[in-house]
């Protein structure tokens, strides 16, 4: 059965998480900054720019804006090198990652900002705070990386005041709905439902909305041209 196609990003930028297969891929320290190396190297011959990343133990999150071969040469050339320097070094054979890994396009700036957010929170439930050895975001506080973000941000304080809340953006953690199929279920949920209704009645709406399984904030306000500000302010109502 033929492959299906990766969604492409008209902006180029996308949300990626690599797994492995069944093996730790960070042993220790060295084995992190090996792989940051190569990703980094990657990442510089393609005019690839490095938004975001997490390195834990079984999985890895990116956040990249893809230079001119595209995500996939970049990382496939740096899954490559890592695995012939991990079985190298560890003395063994075979791959250390599942064939493919999987990529999320992100369109929209707050998509982009809020995805950044969810990849430098991960380590939060492991060491209790933000500042993990293996994240970008002490880099971002450091200044070394991250300046376009910061800037979208509205600066370095509303990014970290931003980066501390909790986030909308749920990577491959659910089921995703296809823009298409949203449209529809939005439909179908408003069916027979008047203007008049529909201002009486609009936080129980979007609560309706975003329980439509498989959807985000930013795909609900990019498809259906809502209001993130309140679409946000219900979600945390409903949370």
């Amino acid at each position: 059965m033929a492959r299906k196609a990766r969604q492409r990003a008209e902006s180029g930028v996308y949300y990626v998480r690599i797994d492995s297969a069944d093996k730790l891929i960070f042993i220790d320290d060295a084995d992190g900054q090996v792989f940051l190396s190569q990703l980094e190297a990657a990442a510089r011959d393609d005019f690839a720019d490095l938004y975001a990343y997490c390195l834990l133990n079984e999985h890895i999150h990116l956040v990249v804006k893809e230079g001119l071969a595209g995500i996939s040469p970049m990382l496939q050339r740096t899954l490559s090198a890592y695995t012939l320097t991990y079985n190298k070094r560890y003395d063994r054979y075979g791959k250390l990652f599942y064939d493919r890994f999987k990529s999320m396009p992100l369109e929209e700036t707050a998509d982009i900002l809020d995805a950044v957010r969810y990849v430098h929170r991960l380590p939060l439930p492991l060491v209790g705070k933000l500042r993990y050895p293996f994240s970008s975001y002490a880099r971002y506080l450091r200044g070394d990386m991250g300046e376009e973000i910061v800037m979208a941000a509205g600066g370095m304080t509303a990014f970290k005041e931003y980066t501390d809340a909790p986030t909308a953006f749920v990577g491959f953690d659910r089921v995703q709905i296809s823009d298409e199929d949203l449209t529809i279920a939005a439909r179908n949920l408003l069916e027979g439902y008047t203007q008049q209704r529909l201002e009486a009645e609009y936080d129980d709406v979007l609560r309706k909305l975003l329980a439509i399984e498989g959807t985000t904030v930013g795909q609900l306000c990019r498809v259906l041209n809502i209001s993130r500000r309140r679409l946000e302010r219900v979600a945390k109502e409903k949370n």
